[in-house]
């Protein structure tokens, strides 16, 4: 491992913003963003879809506990297949021969959801056609979590590294956000119909799940046709092309990942160490998260907010609740952005996730004898110090810790972890929820967000550190020589700054 006194003289040029236009700028982040976006719309929406499919294939009822949940678990099933697969192949072989490939996964798969049969189809077919394509669709949006994040922690567009990432991936809430706007404008417009036919919200969920579909399309050409990384050119491979003799293989991935990752030395074993850290902080963490974005309208209902005297007026509260709650999360999410450049990553992962785990014990502490009001006011707040702290910090923490020939495949396995926590709850929360009460369900997201915050004292910090120090393992030097190489190359920089500046041609990104 490189110390700050043998480390090799900085880079000065991976520091600099790329000379880019502000629309090459915006273009990349739009390109990089949809995912989430899709994500958010798809995903973080669906607890509501569920509701409409009820009321369409039973007859106004709901789908049953375990088939709901089964329904749920499908996306988190091939979310964690996706993840692997598409980390382990953009390590492997480059990241533009893999780019593109997961969205076409995720528009294929919901479209297939809104295609769902009309009539003649029964209470099973439809469970087992909706999860089968939420399996398919679920598939391609695990993908695009390694994928979209290595190409954003590899390119440099006038903001720090956590900015960029943190901000791509804050895209997912507002494609949750705009699901719920849009949720409440569709169930107004066809309220006359609704109340004339319950049948007719059939047109309302296909609708919602259609619009989703439609930023995808318009990005699916730039992804599939986007260059490869310079760091991945530079620390990896620079031949990336379709043929030639030194053409990337499964082979030299899997040869990278356990040359990185094994027991052999004390430096190997601490990145063990670390992979595991963020592989089971992401677990626990997703065990609350997706507990109550997958429940959301049947938490409303519990609390006694999403609830009316009608179908409609229940469907019109929950979409208002929905909208408050997102909101909320939103303004954590944003304020997650700022706080890594400030606070470092592990503060904010180890301090978010102990906040998160006292608000959930105080809030099944008071849930049978709180108010409505009171209750909605816990949900809110706890809402925004899981988005604005651990939610950001499970994501962008994998994708910087590790070095670019294992970058995608570690965020893979890590994220894949935390989908196999949405998987458990997806079948715990609602059961919990249901048969020993909302408290049990909400003690339970307590327990394991203290889990969450012993695991997140494994993760080293990068704050400050760059993807050439995090190709040397400087995030694991102590804490005084990684400081103390931080400030010599600021000097440095700072001396190159104050040099004649010279004239750069413009890149593409």
């Amino acid at each position: 491992m490189s110390t700050a006194n043998d480390y090799q003289e900085h880079h000065f040029d991976e520091e600099k913003e790329q000379v880019v236009s502000f629309v090459d700028k915006l273009k990349f982040f739009i390109i990089t963003s949809v995912g989430f976006f899709s994500d958010g719309w798809l995903n973080g929406g669906f607890s509501y879809i569920v509701t409409m499919v009820g009321y369409t294939y039973w007859n106004g009822g709901s789908i049953p506990s375990i088939s709901q949940s089964l329904i749920k678990a499908g996306l988190s099933i091939g979310m964690i297949a996706g993840m692997v697969v598409f980390g382990f192949f953009g390590d492997a072989v480059g990241r533009h021969k893999v780019y593109g490939k997961e969205l076409i996964f995720t528009l294929l798969g919901t479209l297939m959801i809104v295609l769902t049969p009309w009539n003649n189809f029964s209470e099973q077919s439809v469970i087992s056609w909706m999860t089968v394509w939420r399996v398919v669709t679920g598939f391609g949006v695990g993908g695009d979590y390694p994928m979209s994040a290595s190409m954003n922690s590899e390119t440099k567009l006038g903001m720090s590294r956590a900015k960029l990432i943190t901000t791509s991936f804050f895209i997912y809430q507002m494609g949750t956000l705009l699901f719920t706007i849009f949720f409440l404008i569709v169930i107004v417009g066809y309220k006359t119909k609704i109340e004339a036919n319950l049948h007719n919200v059939t047109y309302v969920w296909r609708l919602l799940f259609g619009l989703g579909m439609i930023p995808g399309f318009a990005s699916l050409y730039e992804r599939l046709t986007m260059k490869e990384t310079k760091p991945y050119e530079k620390y990896v491979s620079n031949n990336t092309g379709l043929t030639g003799d030194n053409v990337r293989t499964s082979k030299d991935g899997s040869k990278d990942f356990f040359e990185y990752f094994n027991f052999k030395t004390a430096v190997n074993r601490r990145h063990v160490l670390t992979l595991v850290s963020t592989a089971l902080t992401w677990f626990f963490f997703d065990i609350a998260i997706y507990g109550f974005s997958l429940n959301n309208s049947n938490i409303l209902a519990l609390i006694g907010y999403g609830t009316g005297k009608t179908k409609y007026e229940t469907l019109y509260n929950t979409a208002v609740g929905a909208i408050i709650i997102t909101i909320f999360g939103i303004v954590g999410n944003f304020i997650g952005i700022f706080l890594p450049d400030i606070l470092g990553r592990r503060m904010c992962l180890i301090g978010g996730c102990f906040i998160c785990a006292v608000l959930y014990a105080i809030w099944a502490g008071v849930e049978k004898s709180a108010s409505t009001g009171g209750l909605m006011a816990i949900f809110v707040v706890s809402s925004v110090f899981l988005q604005g702290g651990p939610n950001n910090m499970t994501f962008l923490v994998p994708i910087e810790v590790f070095p670019t020939r294992v970058r995608g495949t570690a965020h893979g396995i890590s994220a894949a972890a935390g989908k196999c926590g949405a998987l458990l709850t997806a079948f715990a929360f609602g059961y919990l929820s249901t048969n020993a009460g909302l408290a049990a369900a909400i003690g339970l997201c307590s327990g394991v967000m203290a889990l969450a915050t012993i695991t997140s004292f494994g993760v080293p910090e990068v704050l400050g550190l760059t993807l050439d120090d995090i190709e040397n393992d400087l995030q694991y030097l102590p804490r005084k020589k990684r400081l103390a190489h931080i400030a010599a190359r600021v000097d440095k920089r700072t001396a190159y700054a104050s040099a004649p500046a010279q004239v750069e041609e413009k890149e593409e990104i």
